[in-house]
C-alpha cells in the first residue's frame, strides 16, 4: 500500500472513531435523549 492510501485509510478510521465516540458521549454520558410516552392517552369521554 502506498503512502497516500495509508494516510487516507488512517484518516477514515480516525474520523469514524471520533464520530462513534461523540455519539456514545452524547447518548450515554450526557443522556441527551428524549423519553417518549408510548402509552396512548385516554379520551375525555372514556375518563368520565
Amino acid at each position: 500500500m502506498d503512502n497516500k492510501s495509508k494516510s487516507l485509510l488512517t484518516l477514515l478510521i480516525v474520523l469514524t472513531a471520533i464520530s462513534v465516540g461523540y455519539t456514545f458521549y452524547k447518548t450515554v454520558i450526557r443522556q441527551d435523549f428524549e423519553i417518549v410516552n408510548t402509552e396512548p392517552e385516554a379520551d375525555a369521554s372514556e375518563v368520565e
